[in-house]
C-alpha cells in the first residue's frame, strides 16, 4: 500500500499504518561534507525546520564507507518523528516514523533491518 512520489531532491516512498504512523524512505543526494554528527544535525536541520530545534542525534556509526545515525524530533505541530539516517559513498537515505506525540509505531525492523543493495 505504499506510494512513490517525487520529492525535491529525490524518491520519496511511504506508507501509513493502521495505527496512524506514517513510514517514509527518501533518497536524497549524499551530503557536501563528510558525514558526522554536525553535518547530520544542518542536513536535519534543512529537513525539518523549526522541528529540527527540538531533534536529538546518537548512535553515529561509521565503517567501511557507510555511515548511520539515529535521531528523534518532537514538532510544535505536536507530531514526533523518529528515524534513521543510512548513507554510502552515492547516496543518502533519509527513514522517517512520524505520528502524534507518543503515538509512533513499531520502528526497530524498519530501521535496523535496512540493506544497501549495490550502489
Amino acid at each position: 500500500g505504499s506510494v512513490v512520489k517525487a520529492g525535491p531532491e529525490g524518491p520519496v516512498r511511504s506508507v501509513t499504518a493502521a495505527d496512524g504512523t506514517r513510514y517514509t524512505v527518501s533518497v536524497l543526494p549524499m551530503l557536501k561534507d563528510k558525514p558526522s554528527e554536525k553535518a547530520f544535525l544542518h542536513f536535519m536541520m534543512k529537513v525539518q525546520g523549526r522541528c529540527s530545534e527540538k531533534v536529538k542525534l546518537d548512535g553515529f556509526i561509521e565503517k567501511a564507507g557507510r555511515t548511520a545515525i539515529h535521531y528523534q524530533a518532537h514538532c510544535q505541530d505536536k507530531t514526533d518523528w523518529d528515524g534513521m539516517i543510512f548513507t554510502n559513498e552515492q547516496h543518502l537515505v533519509l527513514l522517517s516514523a512520524q505520528a502524534p506525540f507518543g503515538k509512533i509505531g513499531v520502528t526497530e525492523p524498519f530501521f535496523y533491518q535496512f540493506e544497501f543493495l549495490g550502489r
